[in-house]
């Protein structure tokens, strides 16, 4: 079964001087060579997963620096770095049924569908754009004869940053 790293940090405030709003960093899911970053504008607010390159709160995610655990976020040609502490980071195991807080425009950029009702692996291997012998071998535990409305399946690998 594919499964993603998710690395949890207890929330980092990002200060956000030119906002004058605080920016919370919940955790880290690493996809492949790829990370996902779960951002909210406070403590109230529901949290966004969003890839690099992506805009939040008037900055854009431009760099993740792995080794150092350091997220880059930009604004106006300035900077921000926030630091998720190796004290602090835990791993964890989040498998696909796992992603069902996941929005399905999210689901789709990491790779992954959510079954609807009527849909077969055929059906969803002609929308990912893959055969059916690749839909299987993407999701080699899944029995295709008892898809059910839901289920979230992996359709394709991330493409490269």
């Amino acid at each position: 079964m594919r499964t993603l790293r998710f690395f949890v940090a207890g929330m980092l405030v990002l200060a956000a001087a030119r906002a004058q709003a605080e920016i919370l960093l919940h955790g880290v899911v690493k996809h492949g060579e790829r990370y996902l970053f779960s951002l909210s504008r406070d403590a109230e607010a529901d949290s966004h997963w969003l890839l690099l390159g992506a805009d939040f709160a008037g900055y854009k995610l431009k760099n993740y620096d792995a080794d150092r655990g350091l997220l880059t976020l930009e604004a106006d040609g300035k900077q921000i770095q926030v630091h998720l502490p190796d004290s602090r980071v835990r791993s964890a195991t989040l498998r696909p049924e796992d992603l069902q807080q996941f929005s399905d425009a999210d689901l789709e950029s990491l790779g992954f569908h959510r079954i609807m009702g009527g849909e077969t692996g055929a059906k969803i291997a002609r929308a990912a754009h893959i055969t059916l012998a690749e839909l299987r071998a993407l999701n080699p535990d899944l029995n295709f004869a008892k898809l059910h409305v839901g289920q979230i399946v992996v359709v394709s690998s991330l493409p490269d940053s």
